[in-house]
């Protein structure tokens, strides 16, 4: 997964949301930047040369106009420029730089991005003569694009990849297991991880994060070491409450790309929100381990957690693979159980099984509760076996794989939790026909 940020700015109407279209490769509908429309539309992820990057559309705006619309389109794009590794600064080749584009590249110029200049409408190479009147933004070469035509768009990736910080496989992270600690604001998340870092632990480091989005502390406990990536001081950053769950989506995806564990606050009186659940679901596509910590039960009287987890689980049956933890980061209650716990649900998404004990044990089930005869042939079912993990991932081999729908690929996966546990882990599961590699 990816966590380089490439953001678009620039004035109104330069082309830059169909470039992002472009860049996809696909028609996305970004028309309307009022305040209030989901912003999760304007992420993508993008994938140029092997490398993988979050591509973000921003609306234009004017740097001196102060309607209330403009300032809500800056606010975000702001945000977008804080976050971001790049930015792709687009300018209306047919109408040449505009002095607001001065005034708009200094506000730029202040977040220290990388930049690439990029000169859109330029449908043909004659169009793009006189290339002096960009040097003068002082931010480098211009390239001359078509984002309507494809013209130049591969050249432009290519400078677009070489500028990308190095990617996670390359960079030189601190040893220890990755934990994301996510939840809404005010769920603890800084408490929880000031909690971990209190006396008895080890504190190797304490420095700003690898990615601006969060702060990471190092810790050793019991010999074992932890990377700690919170997400605290949304509300400090985001300048206006339109901007908060902008700005909240962008974050959680980054630290649960960096995550090689997630741990999901959710407030003990409060219970789980819809909110939660968009994070829950977020690191599930992911792939992510995942624990779920009720924070504040020291403020919980009418249950217990027996209790409480039993009713969890008849509200949310499908996440009955992934642990609650209870605790309170304010009493330290339970507290020293959740680094066991994340070793374990660790330990278990890196756990391999073997060819021969997948196909003994649930292929038998398989072929005994099969999924209904389509025009009176049933699906052969070859073999089983497990070709990566983190997250545990297995190839099913049949001889019609088409017929196989979502509720019976989930059946397959209790099956295989049934037999082998992969607590906390998401399982991926590819259904091949018969000669197909994973």
């Amino acid at each position: 997964m990816p966590v380089s940020v490439v953001s678009i700015i620039g004035l109104p109407n330069v082309g830059k949301s169909t470039l992002f279209n472009r860049i996809l490769g696909e028609r996305i509908s970004i028309v309307d930047n009022t305040p209030g429309v989901t912003r999760d539309r304007i992420y993508r992820i993008a994938e140029w040369a092997g490398r993988q990057f979050y591509l973000i559309d921003t609306g234009g705006f004017l740097p001196h106009d102060k309607g209330k619309i403009n300032k809500a389109v800056m606010s975000q794009a702001r945000i977008a420029m804080e976050e971001s590794d790049l930015v792709l600064y687009v300018i209306d080749g047919l109408a040449g730089p505009m002095p607001e584009d001065d005034d708009l590249v200094e506000i730029v110029r202040k977040h220290k991005r990388n930049l690439l200049l990029v000169v859109n409408k330029m449908d043909s190479a004659d169009e793009f003569s006189d290339s002096n009147e960009y040097f003068r933004l002082g931010i480098g070469e211009p390239l001359p694009v078509s984002a309507t035509m494809g013209r130049n768009i591969g050249d432009l990736l290519d400078h677009l990849v070489d500028q990308l910080p190095p990617s996670t496989a390359e960079a030189k992270e601190a040893q220890g297991i990755r934990i994301a600690i996510l939840g809404k604001p005010n769920v603890g998340k800084s408490s929880l991880v000031n909690a971990l870092l209190g006396e008895d632990k080890q504190v190797v480091d304490d420095r700003p994060g690898t990615t601006r989005d969060a702060t990471d502390s190092y810790l050793k406990h019991y010999g074992d070491s932890y990377i700690l990536i919170d997400t605290a001081g949304l509300r400090k950053k985001a300048k206006i409450s339109d901007a908060l769950e902008y700005y909240t989506v962008l974050r959680t995806l980054k630290s649960i790309d960096r995550a090689e564990v997630v741990c999901l606050l959710v407030d003990a009186l409060e219970g789980i929100s819809r909110q939660d659940m968009r994070i829950v679901q977020q690191v599930l596509d992911a792939y992510k381990p995942l624990i779920i910590v009720i924070n504040k039960w020291d403020l919980v009287q009418a249950v217990n957690t027996v209790e409480y987890e039993k009713q969890f689980r008849l509200d949310y049956p499908e996440l009955k693979a992934y642990p609650l933890f209870f605790t309170s980061a304010i009493t330290k209650k339970r507290l020293a159980k959740l680094l066991p716990l994340v070793n374990e649900v660790y330990t278990e998404s890196k756990k391999r099984i073997r060819t021969s004990e997948l196909n003994n044990l649930i292929l038998p089930e398989l072929r005994t509760t099969h999924p209904p005869a389509i025009g009176g042939k049933f699906i052969n079912f070859y073999y089983l076996t497990q070709y990566d993990v983190h997250p545990p991932s297995f190839m099913l081999s049949c001889n019609r794989p088409e017929n196989i729908d979502a509720t019976y690929e989930r059946f397959i996966k209790n099956r295989i939790r049934h037999h082998f546990g992969f607590v906390g882990s998401p399982i991926k599961l590819k259904i091949r026909q018969k000669g197909e590699e994973a």
